[in-house]
């Protein structure tokens, strides 16, 4: 049971899921010399995604809606009612995608199967070697 355990850990924290993670979070920074141009991180999104977009002028407020058309220089941003808004690239300081859990609850539904089964593994060790 203990060698299951310790091969099952071994692979959950070797695995790509991990390493996803990892790409995930550096592919969720807004823009800059890791993502490229604003443009291209938008282009790298489906469209219908839910996004939040944050100004320059920091005397807008965040807007969040759903990724529209995009074109060379702007893209649509499709509110919570029936209300579509053009959008320049040129006044965007960063466009996140928020699209929900993504690839993190798969992992913490993983963490948690692991933990139990190390748990069990050491209960199971500590009861079988008292008797």
């Amino acid at each position: 049971m203990r060698q299951a355990a310790s091969i099952l850990l071994i692979f959950a924290l070797t695995s790509a899921p991990g390493r996803a993670l990892a790409a995930a979070d550096g592919a969720t920074s807004q823009t800059g010399d890791q993502t490229g141009t604003i443009k291209e991180h938008v282009l790298r999104m489906a469209i219908g995604t839910p996004v939040e977009v944050v100004f320059r002028d920091s005397g807008k407020p965040k807007m969040k809606g759903k990724l529209g058309a995009v074109s060379d220089e702007t893209f649509v941003l499709n509110g919570a009612g029936a209300a579509s808004q053009a959008i320049s690239f040129a006044d965007v300081k960063s466009v996140k995608n928020k699209q929900g859990w993504g690839i993190k609850k798969p992992l913490i539904i993983t963490a948690v199967v692991v933990g139990v089964l190390i748990v069990a593994s050491f209960v199971s060790y500590a009861t079988g070697s008292q008797s």
